[in-house]
Parts: structure tokens; C-alpha cells; sequence
């Protein structure tokens, strides 16, 4: 943001004598991920060939298809927030795919994990069901340990990122990203925000033609209130997602509904909100009324506890966030 603080020439030589280096290094670190989104995107433009059959609502074998159902574009046109969006493909890349993205995942996905298997033994015929999966670690994750897993997520800025991990992908850290290259703030030096990291840190590829594994795209409640999932689904995980829609109660209705008698959902995260501002308002539930509700729709909590949990936080940043996350497991009875 230089070209904003009205800095003369003679300015840019005093105070930052290597600003064409850094300006250099930091348009190398652009083009990355340029090069990278390029990679995410040639495939999903090319011309396919109109279909002869009715459209599946999901694609096994990780395929990434549109659902059937209506899209919300909950992506906006503002250019900033598409921008934002775009950034933070980069950042959930580094938490989900990255070798040193693990530190976070051990106290969110990893434990998700570790429960479902104490609660759910893990057996191809046991379906698990993944809303909000982003770029698709836990959904792989599980379906890495022997369940059927599908998962369902809304936005297209996350579906064409997973689907090229999920699908495309060959080689352990086969592609190169900078996570944090267009942030500007709370960075101590300029390798810190060019750092760049290599995804993925597992072997996709080695277990791809294992693994039951499907993808739904579109809104949870409109694809997963549909008759063929009413009381279809063994265990469901969400991570990072209950706050993420206008009606957090349509969201654990909608859980209860798709779980078999004596199913199991497993939830990890805050409660942020992040439709709070919206004109079409939010009910925003405390804790202490979200239990209440959940024994309302018809769960038990098995187990319980607050998880200290960073999401997408660049390491040794000047600014750090970590929430204190609600961890439950509970049964449908």
C-alpha cells in the first residue's frame, strides 16, 4: 500500500533502499499462487459435454459435483470479499494440507477422529456424513480410516481447491503455495509473509482408489432435509460449521433428522457467527442454550469439553486468535 502514502522517489530510497527487491520477492510469491489457482481452475472451465442422464446429487470416489438442489451463492459480489475469499483459500490450505497445519488439526480433526472411532467402530458399511468439510481433510481423514464418508459444503471456493486435492493430486507436496503473502498486517518480517509451504503433507494419491468417499455441493438443510437421507446416516462430524449458517437450530434439526436411531454427531467449534450482521438476522444461542436445545430435538451428550483451538493462524504472527471450542459427542435417541 505504498502507492498511498504519497512517498516520493527520493522518500523510497532513504527509508526502504531495497524496495524493488522486496517488491520482487513479493510478486514471485503472487505468481505462486496464481500458478496454483490456475491449476485449480483450467479443469473446472474446460467445456464438458451436456449430460444424457438425470444429475446425481453426489459423485463417489471423491468426486466434487453440483447438487441437484438450488445453490445459495453465499460468495457475494463485492470484489474485496471476493478477494478475501480467494486469500483464504490459501490460509485453509496451509491448516488442512500442510505439514506444519498439523498442530491445529491434532485438536480439532484429529480428535474428531479418535471419538469416532471410540463411539462408531470403523466399518465400510458405517456411513459418515461431513458438512462443511472445506478442503476435505477430516472428510479424507475418515474415510481413510474404512467408513463410507460423504461430505457437503456450499461454497465454490471451497469445492474446486478439495476436488483438485482429493482428485488431481499425485505426489506428496506437490504444489507450492504463500499462505500468508497478502497479509499485510502483524508480520514481523517480509520472509515471514512470503514464506511458502508444500501440499499436500499426506499421500492422496496412494489412497485414493480406497477410499468411499463422496462430495455433495450445495445449502446443508435444503440437500440433507430430502426423503433419501431422513434416518440414513450413522455418525455425523462437523468441525469449524455450526456457526456458519443464518439458523443454527435448522442446522441441528437437520443433524437429528439424517441420523439413525442411536446415531452419533461429534461437533468441534466455536460460536462465532458469522452471519451475525446479516439484514435476514440470526439466532445466535449462548452454550448453556444450545444444550437445552439439543435435548429438546432429541441428543444426549456422551462427552464433553472446551478444546483451545487456533483456525488458519499464521505461525509466530504479532496477533494471535484461538477460541476456546465446544467439543461434544451426542447421541440421537
Amino acid at each position: 500500500a505504498l502507492y498511498k502514502s504519497r512517498l516520493t522517489n527520493d522518500d523510497l530510497s532513504k527509508f526502504f533502499p531495497s524496495f524493488a527487491e522486496r517488491f520482487a520477492k513479493q510478486k514471485e510469491a503472487i505468481n505462486t499462487n496464481a500458478a496454483f489457482l490456475d491449476l485449480i481452475l483450467t479443469p473446472a472451465l474446460e467445456p464438458r459435454p451436456a449430460a444424457t442422464t438425470p444429475e446425481s446429487n453426489s459423485t463417489p470416489a471423491n468426486g466434487v459435483s453440483n447438487s441437484s438442489h438450488h445453490h445459495h451463492d453465499s460468495n457475494g459480489t463485492d470484489k474485496r470479499q471476493q478477494q478475501n475469499l480467494v486469500h483464504n483459500i490459501f490460509k485453509q490450505m496451509f491448516r488442512d494440507w500442510s505439514e506444519a497445519g498439523k498442530e491445529e488439526r491434532k485438536v480439532s480433526i484429529d480428535l474428531i477422529v479418535e471419538k469416532l472411532k471410540q463411539y462408531t467402530p470403523p466399518l465400510s458399511t458405517t456411513r459418515v456424513l461431513v458438512p462443511g468439510m472445506g478442503l476435505g481433510r477430516l472428510l479424507w481423514e475418515i474415510g481413510r480410516e474404512g467408513y463410507t464418508t460423504q461430505g457437503n459444503e456450499l461454497s465454490y471456493y471451497m469445492l474446486l481447491p478439495a476436488n483438485h486435492i482429493l482428485n488431481r493430486c499425485r505426489a506428496v507436496e506437490e504444489f507450492t503455495i504463500c499462505p500468508w503473502v497478502h497479509d499485510s498486517a502483524n508480520q514481523w518480517s517480509l520472509d515471514q509473509r512470503i514464506a511458502a509451504v508444500k501440499i499436500p503433507d499426506a499421500d492422496v494419491n496412494a489412497f485414493r482408489s480406497q477410499l468411499k468417499i463422496s462430495v455433495t455441493a450445495g445449502d446443508f438443510v435444503e440437500v440433507y432435509s430430502q426423503p433419501e437421507h431422513i434416518s440414513s446416516w450413522d455418525a455425523v462430524t462437523t468441525c469449524f460449521f455450526l456457526d456458519t449458517g443464518i439458523s443454527i437450530l435448522e442446522y441441528m434439526k437437520t443433524i437429528h433428522t439424517v441420523l439413525v436411531a442411536g446415531g452419533i454427531w461429534i461437533n468441534c467449534g466455536p460460536l462465532y457467527y458469522h452471519f451475525d450482521d446479516s439484514k435476514e438476522g440470526t439466532l445466535d444461542l449462548t452454550y448453556e442454550e444450545l444444550r437445552h436445545c439439543l435435548n429438546v430435538i432429541g441428543f444426549d451428550i456422551l462427552d464433553e469439553e472446551q478444546i483451545r483451538s487456533s483456525f488458519t493462524a499464521q505461525p509466530n504472527s504479532m496477533m494471535e486468535l484461538t477460541y476456546n471450542c465446544a467439543f461434544f459427542v451426542a447421541k440421537k435417541r
